[in-house]
């Protein structure tokens, strides 16, 4: 097999940035574009390539369809990707991999019984930045990281294409919608958790009405004893001009910040001048396809492993606990 035939399940705006990264890598193609509804399908097909369908069905039965990419609501993750791998196809999900850890295991359980791959898209281990400081932490070249930080802050307009991140109907909420990114990127930096403390808030009416959270906070606390902190907010009025910090990751003999607009910035021990580095957040989102095409056809290791995205949903159902129980969790 020379290149790996993708069905995109879910045109919406996801489903667009994955088809487009499948129709411009030379080892992916697209064999399908699916959605209910058929104009959208249609639409992503003239685009991208591939046949419109409504049926996921007739795409499950197609021996030509190799993979399929599911990029719907979180509720549909879980049975979506079993059905998948109950016909043989390679399964590429968006995250949060389910709603739940039992809906996770089902999903982990389904793919290994038919031995496909099984990829949770956690797009923040792409982003060059957080590449770049994961490979610092582990490279001990500014001594152990004590604490981490990681904040995503904006204003979501909720379009009905966006339903889905805030409808807790459809698996919505800050918390597995948004937060799920971050205890995802600071478990990989930091290494294991053993203890989350978390707060969410309902701010604007809209939400409120819906008992939808657009405010999150959790604290974690990692087995070799460093602390990390993340946040993500559909509710932060925000502009490219404030420079909001993404990141903040403190060492032993250093400090490293990036801002929201990708810059990273290096302080070391000893030394007064700040190492600054530009980088390209949008480039992220684009590899994820080619690098799942590279997973099945050459057996590359997975950035992000299913267990991975399984605990990332764990840590997520803990912090919602410890924000209406109001105390830590042990995780």
């Amino acid at each position: 097999m020379n290149t790996l035939n993708y069905a995109i399940v879910g045109c919406g705006s996801m489903g667009r940035v994955h088809a487009e990264a499948a129709a411009n890598d030379p080892r992916s193609s697209i064999r399908y574009c699916v959605d209910s509804d058929l104009s959208r399908a249609e639409d992503f097909a003239q685009k991208y390539g591939g046949k419109p369908s409504e049926n996921y069905e007739v795409v499950l039965a197609d021996p030509d369809v190799d993979a399929v990419a599911i990029v719907l609501p979180h509720n549909l993750h879980s049975e979506y990707s079993v059905r998948a791998a109950l016909a043989g196809k390679h399964i590429f999900v968006e995250k949060p991999m389910a709603c739940t850890v039992e809906e996770c295991d089902r999903m982990i359980a389904a793919a290994e019984a038919a031995r496909v791959q099984l990829f949770v898209a956690h797009v923040l281990r792409f982003w060059e930045a957080n590449i770049r400081i994961k490979d610092i932490i582990d490279s001990r070249e500014l001594g152990r990281p004590f604490l981490a930080r990681y904040y995503s802050e904006g204003r979501l307009v909720v379009g009905e294409d966006r339903m889905h991140l805030v409808d807790p109907a459809k698996g919505g909420g800050v918390i597995l919608g948004g937060e799920v990114h971050h205890t995802d990127l600071i478990r990989w930096w930091m290494g294991e958790v053993k203890r989350v403390r978390g707060y969410h808030l309902n701010i604007r009416p809209e939400f409120v009405k819906i008992n939808s959270q657009e405010f999150s906070m959790a604290v974690y606390e990692f087995e070799d004893g460093g602390v990390g902190e993340t946040s993500y907010s559909y509710a932060t009025l925000n502009s490219p001009g404030l420079r909001l910090p993404k990141a903040v990751v403190q060492f032993e003999k250093g400090t490293i910040a990036v801002s929201d607009d990708g810059v990273m910035r290096i302080l070391r021990e000893g030394d007064s001048d700040i190492d600054e580095i530009k980088t390209d957040p949008s480039t992220a989102a684009p590899q994820e396809i080619p690098h799942f095409t590279k997973a099945v056809l050459d057996g590359v290791r997975l950035r992000c492993t299913p267990w991975d995205a399984r605990r990332a949903v764990e840590l997520c159902v803990a912090a919602e606990r410890s924000a209406h129980l109001g105390r830590d969790v042990e995780v």
